[in-house]
This record gives C-alpha cells, sequence and structure tokens, in this order.
C-alpha cells in the first residue's frame, strides 16, 4: 500500500487542528489497515515544535502501521485567483495517499488557471489540493461530495460556519464567490474569489 500522509500546519510553533488529523489517521489505519491501536501523533510531534517556532511551516507525517517520516517544509500560502474546470468519471482519492498521480494528471489540464474544480458524474468536488466552498452572498456551503473530507473542512462544518450540500456543476451559478480550504489555508486566510472566475 502506498504510504498515507498528514499535511499538517505549524504556525509560530504551534500544530494546529492535531485532534482532526489524528481523527482522520486513525480511521484510515481502521479501514485501510485493520489497525485500532491509536496512532501518537502529538508524542511524535511535540519534540520537534520548538525549532520552528516562528513562521509557517507544513509538517508533513508520513505513515502506515506507524508514522514513518516527519519534516518540516518552510510554507507560503498560495494565490488562487482562477480555476479551470476539469472532468473525471474515476478519480478517487477518499484516503490522504502521499502519491497522487491522478490528480496530477487533471491538474495538467489547468491551462492558463491556477487550479483545477474537479468535476465528477456532474457533482462539484475538490481542487487539486484543497476543499472548496461557495458563497451566495448570505451563506458559505461546501459540496458533500468532496474526494478527501479535510480538517479544515471538518472544522467549518463543527463550528457551524459552513454548511454541507449537493453542489452540481450547473448550481454554480447560484453563488457569488468561491474559498479554497485545507490544513493550511483556514477559512479567515483564503481569499474571497469572483465565482466568475472559474472556467
Amino acid at each position: 500500500m502506498c504510504l498515507l500522509l498528514e499535511s499538517i500546519c505549524v504556525d509560530d510553533g504551534k500544530a494546529q487542528l492535531l485532534a482532526y488529523h489524528k481523527q482522520r489517521m486513525n480511521r484510515s489505519r481502521r479501514n485501510l489497515l485493520g489497525i485500532t491501536e491509536e496512532i501518537k501523533l502529538e508524542e511524535a510531534i511535540a519534540p520537534l515544535l520548538s525549532q520552528y517556532s516562528r513562521g509557517l511551516y507544513k509538517c508533513r507525517v508520513l505513515y502506515q502501521e506507524a508514522i514513518e517520516k516527519i519534516e518540516f517544509v518552510p510554507y507560503q500560502r498560495p494565490q488562487i485567483r482562477t480555476l479551470k474546470k476539469v472532468y473525471s468519471e474515476e478519480v478517487e482519492y477518499s484516503y490522504k495517499y502521499a502519491a497522487r498521480e491522478a490528480l496530477t494528471l487533471l491538474f495538467q489540464q489547468r491551462a492558463h488557471c491556477d487550479d483545477i474544480l474537479i468535476i465528477k458524474n456532474g457533482m462539484v468536488t475538490d481542487t487539486y489540493f484543497a476543499n472548496l466552498l461557495f458563497s451566495d452572498g448570505d451563506k458559505w456551503y461546501t459540496p458533500d461530495r468532496p474526494l478527501l473530507k479535510g480538517v479544515q473542512r471538518a472544522y467549518l462544518m463543527d463550528q457551524r460556519l459552513v454548511q454541507e450540500r449537493q453542489i452540481l456543476e450547473e448550481d454554480l451559478l447560484q453563488f457569488t464567490h468561491f474559498k479554497f480550504v485545507n490544513a493550511l489555508n483556514p477559512f479567515d486566510h483564503s481569499p474571497s474569489v469572483a465565482i466568475s472566475n472559474i472556467y
């Protein structure tokens, strides 16, 4: 089996949303490997955090049965202003594998755009690297069929800041703006982009 991956936001030495990452790691290990013993994520990361006490870092945790590698990479939040719609009926990414070849092939279709919006069976799903949120001018919604259920998405839903709903491709015109969110791009740091920037 391919290595699994968690990308954790470390901001000025503090690891964000660790409980959500740990929950996803344990769920993946249980479903894919039959392992019920919980992974010791905090114990693995905590001794390393003092080395990254200033600035924004992506903490990449590679694991299978156990954690195999932890690395910290300086992170700069991307400027995503345009999305290109791409289509795939087969793409699957319900577990966060380190290998992303199928998604990379779709990303290569982005033409002049910054990122892609993946349509699967007529449903709006995700971008290449993030979950999507859509605003109707009043509330924010996230597709109920994401390729990957991200930790930031789960957090925003738990906080009732975002509602899950079915979003078909033709529904996009109901919205005014979109945002992209993931562990390293929280709601408040993600720009609100006009829906007309989806091509």
